[in-house]
């Protein structure tokens, strides 16, 4: 190469430079633009978007770009979409049961002792605690009590109502099942 001798210039430096000078193309320049702006949307929508709200979002703000590959550069990225859980209904409110009146009426600060107690009973298979909560004094109790919740419910709560005999008790049941496998 000619050139390289007058430009006294070795022919692998030629070469590494050409080469750096395509790394530098304008198309690689666009893409890193376009990675950063999917990197920005991505978190911005608490990794819930995927490729094709990107693209959508993309388009909004006048980048022209396929859906295939914002979801190829969004592989290269290691981006990966959370899908959003689903909202699960739990409680049945449509049943012939009797629903009882809200005594309390969100009044929080009974003026006696033991007029308002409250309870949780949260059970993790084969464990259970159940803890008693006074609203007046803001005293906790707990006891840890046997899986069988009709049996805690009787041996466990009946004498704590007979000794305090508040006005009102409520009682809130978690349960969670937990398997070997």
């Amino acid at each position: 190469m000619k050139m390289c001798e007058v430009l006294e210039v070795s022919k692998s430096g030629y070469y590494k430079w050409l080469k750096k000078r395509k790394n530098n193309s304008p198309n690689k320049t666009r893409k890193e633009k376009i990675k950063a702006k999917i990197r920005r949307l991505f978190f911005q929508n608490k990794k819930v978007y995927g490729s094709p709200r990107i693209t959508r979002e993309l388009h909004k703000e006048g980048v022209k770009i396929t859906e295939r590959t914002v979801g190829r550069y969004m592989r290269e990225m290691n981006l990966r979409a959370i899908p959003e859980q689903k909202f699960v209904v739990t409680t049945d409110s449509k049943h012939n049961n009797p629903v009882y009146p809200n005594l309390l009426g969100r009044k929080f600060n009974p003026g006696k002792p033991n007029m308002v107690w409250t309870t949780d009973i949260t059970g993790l298979l084969p464990l259970c605690l159940q803890t008693s909560f006074s609203l007046f004094a803001g005293t906790v109790a707990p006891s840890p009590v046997p899986a069988n919740l009709l049996f805690s419910i009787c041996r466990f709560i009946g004498p704590f109502l007979c000794a305090c005999k508040p006005s009102f008790f409520h009682l809130q049941v978690h349960w969670r099942i937990s398997m070997c496998l």
